[in-house]
């Protein structure tokens, strides 16, 4: 069974269980799902970026759809990443729109204008295996696990970047199945 239906001007089809956003244009491609895991736990150890507000990291990850919604002044990729739920789509954010260290992330209504949405995702390295840095192109602060804690539901926050294991995640494709 599929569904289409409109949600802030995206399209949101729906196949059995998998829920992809596509940019609404006639020869657009779904967006590939991730799971965001923070890499200062073992690789594998089923904590995940959730798409919770705010978002923690939690053993109940969600599937982020990462759709490139442009580029800045220096050709840097400028990406929202969205999670789809009972509740709707939403779309990863900064707390009140506040851009300072310390202010959690959190989900709200994807909206297109609004900047504190847009995520540059810059290639790293943790324990010599690949990842991410998900950096506010709005700040230039990036997402970090508050305090660098491993506890289930820690916090995830807007952190000055510092390279440590804790504010890189470790990017794992989930659908389409490579």
């Amino acid at each position: 069974m599929r569904l289409r239906r409109r949600v802030s001007g995206a399209a949101i089809l729906a196949t059995a269980s998998i829920l992809s956003l596509t940019t609404g244009h006639a020869n657009a491609s779904p967006a590939v799902h991730y799971l965001f895991s923070p890499a200062h736990h073992p690789l594998g150890s089923a904590k995940h970026l959730n798409a919770t507000a705010p978002v923690t990291q939690s053993f109940f990850g969600s599937e982020w759809a990462v759709d490139q919604v442009g580029s800045d002044q220096q050709g840097v990729a400028k990406y929202r990443l969205s999670s789809a739920s009972a509740a709707g789509v939403k779309c990863l954010d900064v707390e009140g729109g506040i851009l300072t260290a310390g202010t959690a992330l959190t989900t709200a209504a994807c909206d297109s204008s609004s900047a504190t949405q847009n995520w540059a995702l810059v290639p790293a390295q943790a324990g010599g295996k690949r990842t991410v840095k998900l950096v506010s192109t709005s700040s230039g602060l990036i997402a970090g696990v508050r305090g660098a804690s491993t506890a289930n539901g820690a916090p995830i926050e807007l952190q000055v970047d510092v390279d440590q294991t804790s504010q890189k995640f470790y990017q794992t494709v989930v659908w389409p199945a490579g």
